[in-house]
C-alpha cells in the first residue's frame, strides 16, 4: 500500500512529467549537437546518456523529498501508527527507482522508434550493457540518497552531498565495468550488494531520526 501510494505520488508529480518529456528531448538535442558520433544509432546513444543522467535525477529527487518531508513533520504522524519506518524508506526508494527507470526505458524506446523511422539498424543487444549500468547507478545513488536525506535537514547541503557523494559512489562501483576490468553482470551484482548495505544503513538512520 505504501509503495503504491508513493508510486502514484511520484508518477503524478511535476518532476516525473519533466522526466517523461525532458529525457527524450534532452537526448534528441544532444544527439544532434554531439560531434563525431559516426553511425551510432540514436537508441544506443540514448542508453549511454540515460545511464549518466538517470542516477543523478533519481537520487536528487529522493533526497530532496525526504528532507522536505522531515522538515514539514510529515513522518511524525507515522510514529503512533503501526507502520515500520523501514517500510516507508523502502516504499520511497522503490517508487523513485521504478519511475526513473521507466522514464529511461521510454526514452530508449523512443530512440529505437527514431532509428526505425530513419532506417538505421535496431540492435537490441547493444542496449543491454548501458541498461544494466543505468540500473546499477540508479540503485546505488538512490540508496545513498536515503541515507543523505535521513542525515541532513538542509535541502542545499543534501543536494550537494547527493551529487558529489552518492553519485560518486555509484560511479566508483561501476567504473570496473566501464574500463572492462569486470563484466557488466558482475558489476551489477556488486552494485546491488552495495545498494543493500547502504540502504540498510539509511533505513537505520531514518528510523532513529523519525522516532525521536
Amino acid at each position: 500500500m505504501l509503495f503504491k501510494d508513493e508510486l502514484i505520488g511520484f508518477y503524478r508529480s511535476k518532476v516525473m512529467i519533466m522526466l517523461l518529456v525532458g529525457l527524450p528531448a534532452l537526448t534528441l538535442l544532444m544527439y544532434y549537437l554531439a560531434p563525431d558520433l559516426g553511425d551510432m544509432p540514436m537508441a544506443r546513444f540514448t542508453a549511454i546518456l540515460v545511464s549518466a543522467v538517470a542516477a543523478l535525477l533519481a537520487s536528487t529527487m529522493l533526497s530532496v523529498t525526504i528532507i522536505n518531508e522531515r522538515s514539514r513533520g510529515v513522518y511524525d504522524l507515522f510514529v503512533i501508527r503501526p507502520i515500520r519506518r523501514t517500510d516507508l524508506v523502502m516504499a520511497k526508494f522503490l517508487a523513485v527507482v521504478v519511475c526513473v527507470l521507466s522514464a529511461s526505458i521510454l526514452a530508449i524506446l523512443l530512440g529505437q522508434a527514431y532509428d526505425w523511422y530513419s532506417g538505421a539498424a535496431m540492435d537490441w543487444a547493444a542496449l543491454g550493457d548501458p541498461l544494466m549500468i543505468t540500473v546499477a547507478m540508479t540503485c546505488i545513488s538512490c540508496a545513498a540518497a536515503v541515507l543523505i536525506g535521513s542525515v541532513f535537514r538542509s535541502v542545499l547541503i543534501g543536494v550537494i552531498v547527493t551529487v558529489y557523494g552518492g553519485n560518486e559512489l555509484a560511479a566508483i562501483v561501476v567504473m570496473p565495468a566501464l574500463t572492462e576490468s569486470f563484466t557488466v553482470e558482475a558489476t551489477l551484482a556488486l552494485s546491488l550488494a552495495v545498494t543493500a548495505v547502504v540502504l540498510a544503513i539509511g533505513a537505520y538512520v531514518f528510523k532513529g531520526r523519525v522516532s525521536c
